[in-house]
């Protein structure tokens, strides 16, 4: 059962004051306001902060063959394949891997990332944390903002260049050690790929 809605938007406006970042009850923001892709710019993914490098990692292996997330991980993964012209846009709701998971379901009352669905994730106040503290300081550590839009030529070489060591950056929901030997693999793969 989740939180009413009222009370919900209180203890997420809450949390997110007390991580020194823009208020979750802010659900609404332009980036976040439609499920669909924009269709004015076919060529754009939209991802979370904290889920670059998982791209990265699962690109150095072909894809993401389990998981609850392995088909929106997936389709982001062929998009890249497909186009390396592509671009990111980052955004605090659910992004285009969130989209086609398994786990996220239609809501009446929403979630902190999306105002028509839900998902456990969303519905566990530590998780909730630890996903905005990621993500505030995965952008702080690009020199980006939520809404900013930037080439997957540009963000590679920002990622490797800022984030080479994704064990070693302290940000829980990124991969940590478990991830880092994929996380390096992926990105020899991917910058060859992009042809940087």
């Amino acid at each position: 059962m989740g939180w009413p809605s009222v009370h919900r938007r209180k203890f997420l406006g809450l949390v997110g004051l007390l991580i020194g970042g823009r208020s979750f009850a802010q659900s609404d923001s332009s980036s976040c306001s439609t499920t669909k892709p924009r269709e004015d710019r076919v060529n754009l993914i939209r991802l979370r902060p904290y889920h670059p490098t998982y791209v990265i990692a699962y690109f150095g292996e072909g894809g993401s063959k389990t998981g609850y997330t392995r088909v929106g991980m997936n389709r982001v993964i062929q998009a890249i394949q497909k186009n390396p012209a592509v671009e990111i846009e980052f955004v605090e709701c659910y992004d285009d891997i969130c989209q086609l998971c398994e786990r996220r379901k239609p809501s009446s009352t929403g979630s902190v990332w999306g105002r028509h669905h839900t998902c456990p994730s969303a519905q566990d106040p530590v998780v909730v944390k630890e996903v905005a503290e990621a993500n505030r300081q995965v952008l702080n550590l690009l020199g980006l903002q939520f809404g900013a839009i930037i080439s997957l030529k540009e963000l590679v070489p920002l990622m490797r260049a800022r984030l080479p060591d994704i064990a070693k950056s302290g940000i829980k929901q990124i991969g940590g050690a478990a991830l880092q030997t994929r996380y390096e693999k992926g990105l020899k793969a991917i910058s060859a790929h992009l042809g940087i």
